[in-house]
Parts: C-alpha cells; sequence; structure tokens
C-alpha cells in the first residue's frame, strides 16, 4: 500500500502518472482507491469490441499514431493498475493486453494487492 501511496502524492506533480483501475465500471463506480481513474480491462483485451473506447482510452493515455498506422508510446503515460485483488485476472489481462500493442513495460506497474489489500489495511476509499 505503501508505493500506491507514493504513486498518489508523485501525481499530484507528475501528470505522466496514473492510478487506474482495470475493473468494470458498475465496481468502480461502487468503491475504488481516491485518484484512480476507471478503464476497464476488456477495451484492451477485447479491443475490436470496443473500437470507439480503447481508441480514447489511448489518447487519453497519451499514445498517438504514426503515419503508418502504427501506435508511438514516446509520450505514454506510466499507468499503476489494480483490480479487486491478488486472485483477480483483470490488470494481468489489461497489461498483457497492453504489452501486445506495444505499451513499454516500463511504462506498466501493477498494484497487485488491489482493492482486498487496499479495504484490510484499513485505507480509505471514495464513490466517483
Amino acid at each position: 500500500e505503501l508505493e500506491v501511496l507514493f504513486t498518489l502524492k508523485e501525481m499530484q506533480n507528475n501528470p505522466k502518472l496514473l492510478l487506474v483501475d482495470s475493473r468494470k465500471k458498475k465496481w468502480f463506480n461502487y468503491r475504488t482507491i481516491p485518484g484512480a481513474i476507471n478503464m476497464p480491462f476488456h477495451y484492451f483485451k477485447e479491443k475490436e469490441n470496443y473500437d470507439f473506447h480503447f481508441d480514447y482510452a489511448l489518447k487519453y493515455l497519451d499514445v498517438s499514431k504514426d503515419k503508418d498506422n502504427s501506435y508511438n508510446f514516446d509520450q505514454a503515460k506510466t499507468l499503476v493498475i489494480f483490480c479487486n485483488g491478488p486472485w483477480c485476472s483483470q490488470s494481468p489481462s489489461m497489461i498483457f493486453a497492453l504489452l501486445k500493442i506495444g505499451y513499454p513495460a516500463e511504462k506498466l506497474k501493477w498494484y497487485r494487492g488491489g482493492m482486498q489489500d487496499w479495504l484490510s489495511a484499513g485505507m480509505t476509499s471514495t464513490r466517483p
């Protein structure tokens, strides 16, 4: 949880760092970590079914497309991604999908404990 707290503090001065809740919108709306944004994992894992959401998310992450239609990650944000907990596969699914399109591994961080560990530690949660 300390690394997430450090991330939240660093986010105040670094717009290239994002805390991403990869759970479906229903779960995000119920409860999330303060400061997190919602980018459901299925937008990336099943991008062919979510073209609009996938393209919008990439723009939000500062990923652009080159003239040859390949992705350009030069300005891509660093993401700290979480889901329900260590037993949940949503964050790993999102990370694998991002790696598959070429997102730089060094810009992807995984908060394995997710909401389960966050709440077990007595940390604050919020409803967007």
